[in-house]
């Protein structure tokens, strides 16, 4: 694309690994993933409520999650939730 800077990146030794979950929980409907040591996840809701972690989230509202041994997501009611699951 002419006129647009081009990025550089500097390589790293590792790069981070992640994965991404886009999922429809229904009311009572739980979704869960271990993680190891070093884990974070991203948790973002669109719709819906649910219980995150001990917490409760509502439509529109993320979270952060660092260094949980297990992520517990439970739908208090019909949930739209994304979340990403990152090593660094």
């Amino acid at each position: 694309m002419a006129g647009l800077p081009q990025r550089r990146s500097r390589p790293s030794a590792q790069p981070p690994r992640h994965s991404t979950v886009h999922a429809t929980l229904h009311h009572g409907q739980r979704w869960r993933r271990s993680h190891g040591a070093g884990h974070h996840a991203w948790i973002k809701l669109t719709s819906g409520d649910v219980w995150c972690c001990g917490k409760l989230l509502a439509a529109g509202d993320a979270a952060l999650a660092h260094d949980e041994p297990c992520l517990r997501l439970q739908a208090k009611r019909p949930a739209q939730v994304f979340v990403l699951d990152f090593k660094m």
